[in-house]
């Protein structure tokens, strides 16, 4: 007999969303795209306070490397490359929350995917180039977009041109907190994007460099601390051992208002992959690891949906993918109905 419950519950959730029957990935594309999402939810539950903790929000690992402009000997798409959209088209496919990694090269802000600060990688689009792309969907869509910063390189995150640069591309499209609230968790969209918006919303969230005062967050200038995050990476180069690893950390996750658990479904290319890319083999590259992990995931969820481990009470709040489309969207609300009608 089994006396650990968590772990036998682990057993049967691999069971019941490794049984699954293949079913086609297009399926999951919507046949009319819901680029406005969030707002679509908001419309949809108009008596509901909704916060972050009750919805699942596509993230996009490295955004800004969805086009390679310089890179070090030895990188190229196969082995840095983690992004086909650009970033118009990654809003419109609906990621919400993006990892931006900025470094300076030569005087240019650049998004950069590499191994170390002049380390095997690559620089992808120009920063100010992401944050158009972003103004322009949020002129258009009354949205809310999370830049996540960090591994910044040749930079500090005080870089005085960086912030300038949010400030005159986004302008008062920045979301700057009036009244406290602790935790990303706890925020009202409906606060955030205020009554009867002209715009959506972007909101700036730094790994380091920025404390979590009063001052910083009237400025628009979030600590990433204040998103508690339970689960996360993998670093698996072997799908069935991702799967398998997201699947138990899900598993072990005890829900709590103050934690927010995320998947991180994708693969990570181990140093002999990433040398083979550059003499040529395409075999193991991130894109084709892509199209391994993502068509499974939405059956992951499908499955998990039906069989009741993803529940009221317990649901992924982020989901983090290389080489994401359409298909998120699907996902991303029907967990977030699940989140809001508790």
């Amino acid at each position: 007999m089994f006396r650990n419950t968590r772990f036998l519950g682990f057993i049967l959730l691999f069971f019941l969303v490794s049984c699954q029957k293949e079913k086609s990935f297009e399926k999951y594309i919507p046949a009319k795209i819901d680029y406005a999402w969030m707002t679509s939810l908001l419309n949809q539950y108009p008596d509901k306070d909704i916060k972050f903790s009750d919805i699942s929000l596509p993230g996009s690992h490295d955004a800004g490397v969805y086009i390679l402009r310089k890179c070090s000997f030895g990188a190229n798409a196969c082995n840095t490359q983690t992004q086909h959209l650009d970033m118009g088209k990654q809003l419109k496919a609906g990621y919400r929350i993006f990892d931006v990694r900025p470094m300076i090269l030569n005087g240019e802000y650049y998004a950069h995917h590499t191994t170390e600060c002049g380390g095997l990688g690559c620089q992808g689009d120009y920063i100010k180039n992401i944050f158009e792309y972003t103004n322009d969907f949020l002129e258009e869509y009354h949205e809310i977009v999370v830049l996540s910063f960090g591994h910044f390189c040749n930079m500090n995150e005080n870089d005085e041109q960086f912030l300038k640069m949010l400030q005159e591309v986004f302008g008062d499209k920045i979301y700057k907190e009036t009244e406290r609230v602790n935790y990303f968790y706890d925020w009202s969209l409906r606060k955030i994007l205020g009554e009867n918006p002209a715009t959506g919303k972007v909101i700036l969230m730094f790994d380091s460099g920025f404390s979590n005062t009063d001052e910083n967050r009237k400025q628009g200038y979030f600590s990433s601390s204040i998103m508690n995050t339970v689960g996360g990476w993998s670093n698996k180069s072997v799908y069935s051992q991702l799967k398998e690893d997201q699947l138990l950390k899900f598993n072990n996750y005890s829900p709590a208002p103050s934690r927010l658990f995320q998947f991180s479904w994708q693969m990570t290319q181990e140093t002999a992959q990433a040398v083979a890319c550059a003499v040529g083999d395409q075999s193991n590259s991130i894109l084709s690891f892509s199209k391994q992990s993502n068509p499974d995931f939405q059956i992951v969820i499908d499955s998990m949906v039906q069989s009741g481990a993803i529940n009221s009470h317990k649901y992924p709040h982020i989901f983090w993918l290389d080489h994401g489309d359409e298909w998120m969207i699907s996902i991303a609300k029907t967990i977030s109905e699940i989140g809001i009608a508790e």
